[in-house]
């Protein structure tokens, strides 16, 4: 029987189909073995259900998702493709992007040459390549990118930009899950703008490490600073930048920290308009110290407060070559939002020594040294076993404490003073007159508190005052001394010893007690006043008011003048007057004014001059009346 054609056709097509259908069966089968033997993936081709891939003659481009399809990256280049040790391999003009949860923080890697894994965890350039991180710009000879860990690295000739600060380094490492850096091996960190002017900080070190989260910084490993044309140097550093890391809040410097400062202080700032600039010269500083901080205002960028420990030294220059010095184990200065100095504390074992220019050389030391700005004053106290000290070449003097007034010049010692006077009542532009004490020589002072006015060069000594040179001794509880005028004045409970040379053989001593004195230069002469009690040798006498005249080159007495209630005692005689005057070099004292003496043997006798001869003894009785009488008495 014939079959017919359509027939045959149909019944070819049916068992084709039956082939085809156990052929891929059996291909299916072999895949899925295949797969199983595998881990279930090809080894040498893409995961094509997880990644989209379009390739254009050479330029490809291809977005790899992962994590129920959340993009992981971006990939841009002229070339692609699969190269030894199954690494893939992006060419001219790469581009791949890692895009990140927080806008603008993407990161960004652009290179003429780049490696990754299949896995798409590490990529890495073999050229320069650029990174991009939010405002954070990386250049480097080879860039690596881990994408689990969220970091990138810069090797070799590393340049670092972001907003207000750059950074180079040989190498250089960015978490972006800690935004933590390290860059090691020489390091150069430049701040662009530092105390608010126009000068760029830059710092640089072995290694550094920097937290964009809590903005802190450090560096250690032969630490350099550069400042303008300030410069210094330390072991360690540690600092915060302040809001949007424009500027330095607070710095640290720790391990042999030396620092030359140039031109820090812009003219008419800080201490320039005050006292204290003849003080501490602001032209050029030297600083060394084991640690220094440094505190900035965040609103006008200018220094809050600086505190330098261990060993601290601080050395001022005019650009006279002027200089001075400070020096503690601790120093601490506080400035105000204008730029004024407000304070400065300086503790443990404390000097300060200036030296040349216009000013007196000074010495002065302590426990603890404090400058007021605002006062213009400076305070030093002393410590435990010493009193504060002063030093100039005309006063050398200890105290329990001392103030000066660095505006006006005055100086203030108080709670017990003692006090050396090199030529102190000499005046440097001419020689002054002769005084009671000698300008040429040196004289002591013990006294509560001492102070010294500039504005006439006045010395004022208080509380227990005692001044002595040689064989002179003045004692009050206050004295005034004038260097230009030589004038002296004291009063209360006043005390004036005084040793002279005989005219014949020995010394002669003489006491002299009263509420006040005065020394008048022009007439070399010593005035008391109340309650005078005068003592030489067996005579005592007592009077309202004393004139001592000295001789005005040699300064030796040359007589005294008893005025006012005068009474005379030697010996076992006693005499009263208006007047009494005694001639050192006669040795005689002559009473007047109605001289009236009282003699154990003979009463009180009358007459109108009473002279006593100390050498001999003898006691001559005037009267110049009508019927003119001398009688003698042999004491």
């Amino acid at each position: 029987m014939n079959i017919p054609p359509v027939l045959k056709v149909i019944s070819t097509l049916r068992r084709l189909s039956i082939i085809l259908l156990v052929t891929l069966v059996v291909l299916l089968g072999l895949d899925i073995i295949f797969s199983l033997s595998h881990g279930g993936k090809s080894p040498d081709r893409l995961d094509l259900d997880s990644s989209f891939f379009v390739e254009k003659k050479e330029k490809i481009q291809f977005q790899e998702l992962r994590e129920g399809q959340k993009e992981h990256l971006r990939v841009r280049a002229e070339k692609h493709y699969l190269g030894e040790k199954g690494l893939f391999h992006l060419e001219g003009n790469v581009e791949i992007v890692f895009p990140q949860r927080q806008k603008g923080e993407d990161v960004i890697i652009r290179a003429e040459s780049l490696l990754y894994d299949q896995e798409f965890n590490h990529f890495w350039s073999t050229r320069p390549a650029q990174v991009e991180w939010g405002e954070m710009k990386i250049e480097a000879e080879r860039v690596d990118y881990y994408a689990p860990e969220k970091v990138f690295e810069g090797k070799g000739k590393v340049k670092v930009r972001s907003g207000q600060w750059t950074l180079e380094a040989d190498f250089f490492q960015f978490n972006l899950r800690s935004r933590k850096m390290v860059s090691q091996g020489r390091v150069a960190f430049q701040l662009t703008s530092f105390l608010g002017g126009s000068k760029s900080l830059i710092l640089k070190t072995q290694r550094f490490t920097y937290d964009r989260r809590t903005k802190i910084g450090a560096g250690s490993g032969e630490v350099t600073l550069q400042h303008g044309a300030s410069q210094g140097k330390a072991g360690e550093v540690t600092f915060k930048l302040g809001a949007e890391e424009g500027f330095i809040k607070w710095l640290n410097l720790k391990n042999g920290v030396e620092a030359q400062l140039q031109d820090e202080w812009e003219k008419g700032q800080s201490l320039l308009q005050s006292g204290l600039s003849a003080w501490f010269y602001l032209f050029s500083q030297e600083i060394k110290a084991d640690s220094i901080d440094i505190e900035i205002f965040a609103q006008t960028k200018t220094l809050k407060k600086i505190e330098i420990r261990g060993g601290a030294r601080l050395a001022f220059f005019s650009e006279a070559s002027d200089y001075s010095q400070l020096q503690a184990e601790k120093i601490k200065a506080f400035w105000t939002q204008n730029r004024s100095i407000k304070k400065v504390i300086a503790e443990e074992s404390v000097s300060f020594i200036r030296k040349g220019g216009e000013t007196q050389d000074l010495f002065i030391g302590g426990e603890k040294l404090e400058i007021w700005g605002p006062k213009q004053m400076i305070s030093v106290s002393p410590g435990p076993q010493e009193n504060a000290f002063f030093k100039s070449p005309t006063l050398e003097f200890k105290a329990g404490k001392i103030e000066i007034k660095t505006q006006e010049g005055d100086l203030r010692g108080r709670d017990g003073v003692e006090a050396t006077l090199e030529r102190a009542l000499e005046q440097a532009e001419s020689s002054p007159p002769p005084g009671f004490f000698d300008p040429q020589k040196t004289c002591f002072l013990t006294c509560q508190e001492m102070r010294r006015k500039a504005e006439g060069r006045r010395l004022i000594v208080s509380g227990k005052v005692k001044i002595w040179q040689g064989d002179r001794v003045l004692k009050a509880e206050k004295v005034i001394l004038n260097p230009i005028s030589s004038q002296l004045e004291a009063k209360g409970q006043v005390e004036v010893n005084m040793v002279e040379v005989k005219p014949s053989q020995g010394d002669q001593h003489f006491r002299i007690q009263g509420e006040s004195m005065r020394f008048d230069p022009g007439a070399s002469l010593l005035e008391f006043e109340q309650d005078i009690a005068l003592e030489m040798g067996e005579v005592a006498i007592k009077c309202l008011r004393l004139l001592v005249f000295l001789d005005p080159e040699t300064r030796q007495l040359v007589k005294f003048e008893a005025l006012d209630q005068v009474q005379v005692s030697y010996q076992k005689v006693t005499a009263a007057a208006q007047k009494a005057e005694y001639q050192f070099t006669q040795q005689v004292l002559i009473m007047s004014g109605q001289p009236l003496l009282e003699d154990p043997s003979r009463g009180k006798i009358r007459g109108d001059k009473l002279t006593f001869h100390l050498p001999d003894d003898r006691i001559v009785i005037e009267n110049e009346g009508e019927e003119r009488s001398i009688l003698l008495i042999k004491s």
